[in-house]
């Protein structure tokens, strides 16, 4: 605090202002600091889950166009599979056909787990993957049916639950799919900028 005749002049108390108003600019400038710290360790988090999220979903991305899944998407697709007996489930096919099913109902129920749990974003997904998830659950829902009613007669202690996520995603894309481009690819607002998109 400053000392000498020049605070002679004013009152007494005149040094308690000029201390509090130090200690406010103190207050102000830790508020800006502790303001833009956890404005950048929230942008950090979502860059860092951006990062890993997109890892996740090239692999998936890749994985379903690989031969495997694309030779089970050509399947439901074929007179061969309209054929078979939908009411055993999955056992109503040949071995070789029913783990071809089995794989890409399995992959879709995994994607939907991860969308469910916001482990990767429905906007991309629903983007490249959303036809063949639209086009597949409604090929893949009487077998679905079938394998939860023969669960339900096996005792299993939660057999609606099978096949439960490749349902959600189908209804989240379905969503996804009737809302207009601007909700689908939102504007940039402001605190895009700080926080990514």
């Amino acid at each position: 605090m400053p000392s000498g005749p020049q605070w002679g002049r004013f009152p007494a108390y005149a040094h308690l202002w000029y201390l509090f108003g130090m200690v406010i600019a103190a207050f102000v400038v830790s508020l800006v600091a502790l303001s833009v710290s956890a404005l950048m360790g929230i942008r950090n988090l979502r860059m860092s889950q951006l990062s890993t999220s997109t890892k996740v979903l090239v692999d998936l991305f890749t994985e379903h166009r690989g031969k495997r899944l694309a030779d089970a998407r050509e399947f439901i697709h074929s007179e061969e599979f309209k054929s078979y007996d939908y009411k055993s489930g999955l056992k109503g096919m040949p071995e070789e056909k029913m783990l071809l099913v089995r794989d890409l109902a399995w992959f879709y129920d995994n994607l939907g787990v991860l969308v469910a749990y916001r482990v990767v974003d429905i906007r991309p997904v629903a983007g490249y993957l959303g036809g063949s998830v639209l086009d597949a659950w409604p090929r893949l829902l009487p077998i679905v049916k079938a394998e939860r009613r023969g669960r339900v007669k096996a005792g299993c202690s939660d057999p609606g639950i099978w096949q439960n996520y490749f349902e959600y995603l189908y209804e989240r894309i379905h969503e996804s799919r009737t809302l207009d481009a601007a909700r689908i690819h939102p504007q940039r607002r402001w605190y895009h900028v700080i926080l990514g998109p």
